[in-house]
């Protein structure tokens, strides 16, 4: 009777042991972690067993022994099987006695049959699942015949044979029960960990941008307030970095999001090559950020210079090429802002402005910004309104003329906004607006239609009406029925397209190559006439400039301003001219203000010019009265 509490206690162990490891698995579910554990608590249970059953309960040799061994193989994994056979054996051999070697035979033995049973059954031994329960219950039969056959063993040995099944039924009993908590245990486990694989999956979905995998604006926003935790207060300067590719969107619209999605694919691989770094994000559609902690300003330009030289070079698809322009802006911690939403914002505001100014430019940011991005919306806003109305915008016409006689050979018709708000808004300002919205569009048709009606009115004063130079955006260029619709709104005001010329410049064409090639073969077909706008401002990449059908070459008045001082100036435009030559285009030149400067271009070839020298933008009434020809 005195043993009884300490077989009780061998018999408990699997049972304690279970509720461990139960714990375990929750508590510790770094496998490596968990590992080591496991090994120190089989072993422990193994001592525990040994000592309670067979050092202090003389004679009893039925113990849970292989219930423990047992678990720790299907459920432990090797280490702890492993470490509970290894303290089995030796706790067996240094207790000593008549059952032995006995003893240690049948942990060896439970030990191989549990390796080799799972090859025999694979089945029901699950690699990476939940043991199965027929597994479970092979393995405790192969448990309990093992201690049933080294009971008899020991009974012989000691010269007394009683079949005593019942400890081995006990071991059965308690193996299979201990191990279908077990299994319990594996199974909801695993079912937290699927839950936490999945949880940090949506969140993944939720913080990254699914075409790129760089972070969205809510995990850019989120990486950027920790790093501003982690900012000393020292003088240490963190830069927020935007970059803007306003043509990407333009793509989208007009290609379709397969295309744009695969130019996104290479636009972020550029931008990991360039900066490689945790915070790489995508906030939209054509819009990136990322930030640079302790940062310098030439550290700041360089990686700007390599930004802007990456996306010079096209990026080809499918035989077809691609320009994409890039603008960045720039903010800093703490001069311009202390929190992620203020410097993210106020680094969109810089890009904003370097977007209003062209391409290929670097703005940081300053507080008059804010006020700027405020007069922005406010414009927006009201050119929405003006072109509802239409009473705000009006045209003026810049005369173009022959270099050698000054008579007229066409006129530039050009935009004017007179705002009840904000008063004369110039070109320069209003423009960029209309071409960062949808509003271009509208604008352009607009423009058009206005031209068709003043050369109704003209016509119908008895003037000659002349050819007008009508400007064409990047958006009407990118979409495939405008051609239609210009051609559409000439016959409906009864005019010969020949009347009407549009320009547009080099970005404009080089945003898709191929569709500007397509549509503006059919606007050729038709009979309008075409003028490259402002050459030498963006790509001039000659391999499609020879493809596309122009009539005209118009130089950027930026080469014309110091051509009567600058020998730099005299050579590219005379370059220029000999490339207008070979190309059979004529030539005119724009911002003329000097008589210098014309005898200058009619010595170099040049046919045409448009300029103050030879008369500011008139309105209607002032050109006809003042250059147009009665017809």
């Amino acid at each position: 009777m005195e043993y009884i509490p300490k077989v009780l206690l061998s018999a408990l162990t699997p049972i304690g042991l279970t509720a461990a490891y139960i714990a375990l698995r929750t508590w510790l579910p770094n496998p490596r972690g968990a590992q080591v554990h496991m090994a120190i608590l089989f072993g422990l249970a193994m001592w525990v067993t040994l000592v309670t059953t067979v050092a202090y309960a003389p004679g009893v040799i039925a113990d849970m022994r292989g219930t423990v061994l047992t678990l720790a193989v299907l459920f432990g994994g090797a280490v702890p099987a492993l470490v509970a056979l290894s303290v089995g054996v030796v706790m067996r051999f240094w207790i000593g006695g008549i059952g032995a070697a006995t003893g240690v035979a049948a942990l060896l033995v439970t030990y191989a049959g549990l390796q080799v049973l799972p090859r025999c059954l694979p089945k029901y031994f699950p690699a990476k699942a939940p043991m199965s329960g027929v597994g479970l219950v092979a393995s405790g039969l192969w448990t309990t015949l093992t201690q049933w056959g080294a009971l008899l063993l020991a009974e012989m040995a000691s010269g007394v044979v009683a079949i005593d099944v019942v400890m081995p039924l006990a071991q059965f009993l308690v193996t299979t029960v201990a191990g279908s908590l077990f299994i319990v245990a594996q199974q909801r486990s695993n079912l937290r960990q699927s839950l936490n694989v999945q949880r940090e999956q949506v969140r993944s979905m939720k913080i990254r941008d699914a075409v790129t995998g760089f972070l969205n604006r809510e995990g850019f926003t989120w990486e950027l307030d920790m790093a501003l935790l982690r900012q000393p207060q020292s003088a240490s300067k963190l830069a927020v970095v935007t970059v803007g590719m306003p043509r990407l969107r333009k793509i989208s619209e007009t290609l379709g999001q397969h295309t744009a999605d695969a130019l996104l694919e290479v636009v972020a691989y550029r931008l990991r090559i360039l900066a490689d770094l945790p915070s790489l994000a995508r906030l939209d559609g054509d819009t990136f950020c990322f930030f640079l902690d302790n940062v310098g300003d030439h550290t700041i330009l360089r990686l700007a210079e390599e930004l802007f030289a990456a996306f010079r070079r096209p990026i080809t698809l499918d035989g077809q090429e691609f320009y994409i322009a890039v603008n960045i802006g720039m903010s800093t911690s703490p001069s311009d802002g202390t929190t992620a939403d203020e410097l993210v914002t106020h680094s969109s505001q810089a890009l904003d402005s370097a977007s209003v100014r062209g391409e290929n430019l670097l703005q940081f940011y300053s507080h008059n910004l804010g006020d700027t991005a405020v007069r922005r919306l406010r414009l927006e806003s009201a050119l929405q309104k003006a072109l509802d109305r239409t009473t705000e915008l009006h045209l003026v016409y810049q005369p173009q003329v022959r270099l050698d006689t000054g008579a007229l050979v066409g006129v530039e018709a050009l935009c004017r906004w007179e705002s009840p708000e904000f008063g004369t808004v110039t070109p320069s300002e209003f423009i960029p607006i209309a071409e960062s919205s949808s509003l271009i569009q509208t604008l352009g048709i607009w423009s058009l239609k206005e031209v068709c009606r003043q050369i109704t009115d003209w016509q119908q004063q008895g003037w000659r009406a002349p050819v007008v130079a009508v400007n064409l955006s990047a958006k009407q260029l990118l979409d495939q029925d405008f051609p239609e619709q210009a051609l559409r709104c000439i016959q409906q005001h009864g005019h010969a397209p020949s009347l009407i010329q549009f320009e547009l410049t080099e970005s404009a064409v080089m945003t898709d190559p191929r569709q500007s090639q397509a549509v503006l073969g059919r606007l050729k077909g038709y009979g309008f006439g075409l003028a490259l706008d402002d050459f030498g401002t963006g790509y001039s990449n000659m391999a499609y400039l020879t493809k596309l059908p122009f009539d005209c070459l118009k130089i950027d008045a930026s080469f014309v301003k110091d051509l009567e001082h600058d020998s730099d100036s005299r050579s590219l435009c005379r370059g220029i001219s000999a490339l207008g030559s070979s190309l059979h285009l004529t030539m005119l030149a724009e911002g003329v203000e000097t008589e210098g400067q014309r005898k200058i271009l009619a010595d170099m070839g040049y046919q045409f010019a448009q300029g103050f020298h030879f008369s500011p933008p008139l309105l209607p009434v002032a050109l006809a009265s003042h250059w147009l020809t009665e017809g």
